[in-house]
């Protein structure tokens, strides 16, 4: 079996603590923990553009940086630790995380700015996002305290509403949130609308612990086996460190 964490970050863009881990301690802590790999999940969007170090770099330079900090982990991990490109992307009008997969430079360098910045629906700034490319987009962590749940954008399964406005699931759990009142919150939701689940550490603190993710039969080899996967539900959740089925 192989196990992924598909929530995980680092120093290297926008951090998000004083504390964050950088690319080293990333590799050591997953290694350590038995992991095959891990998507590198940094922060994107509104919140880390308006950072004062952030807030006068051109779209190219954002790109750069980025991906460069993905390279630095993929060179960190060499042949003991798969990496993968993915992104935690913020808008303007809500503090809500949303983790895409299938992240690359050319999804990066096309990415829609002016939809995060003016659009103040969610519906509508998700089906942009899904128009700009094949991406997974999952909420993360959706019930800690400051995140909002909007319903309509939901994945229920036999929903006749526009697919592509809706996100294609939720975090169900996430090792970083030591409120397991989330967690519980997060299972009820999932119980009701029938939502697609993925797990992650949140690992985004050099003391964070590595417990979240997911376990599967295929080894993940790119991006597409990622989304492929994803799409299949042909994984175990890792909530934990325990394994448990997708449907809840």
């Amino acid at each position: 079996m192989y196990k992924y964490d598909l929530h995980v970050q680092t120093s290297s863009f926008a951090p998000k603590y004083q504390d964050s881990p950088d690319a080293g301690r990333v590799v050591e802590a997953y290694i350590e923990a038995g992991y095959t790999g891990i998507v590198l999940t940094n922060p994107w969007g509104y919140i880390p553009f308006k950072r004062d170090d952030y807030i006068y770099k051109s779209p190219e330079e954002l790109v750069d940086e980025f991906i460069s900090a993905y390279e630095e982990l993929k060179d960190k991990a060499g042949n003991d630790l798969d990496v993968f490109l993915g992104a935690e992307v913020t808008f303007r009008h809500c503090v809500n995380e949303y983790l895409f997969f299938g992240v690359d430079r050319e999804y990066l360098e096309e990415f829609d700015y002016l939809c995060i910045y003016a659009l103040k629906s969610t519906p509508d700034i998700i089906k942009r996002m899904h128009q700009r490319g094949d991406v997974l987009i999952y909420q993360a962590h959706p019930f800690m305290p400051y995140s909002r749940v909007f319903e309509e954008i939901y994945q229920m399964r036999y929903s006749h509403t526009d697919r592509q406005a809706r996100i294609d699931g939720l975090e169900l759990y996430i090792e970083h949130d030591a409120d397991r009142a989330n967690h519980f919150l997060a299972r009820r939701w999932v119980d009701h609308y029938k939502t697609p689940v993925i797990s992650g550490s949140g690992f985004s603190r050099s003391c964070d612990k590595v417990g979240g993710g997911i376990e599967t039969e295929e080894r993940i080899r790119d991006n597409s086996d990622l989304l492929r996967i994803l799409r299949s539900e042909k994984y175990r959740l890792i909530c934990g460190g325990v394994t448990e089925d997708v449907q809840i």
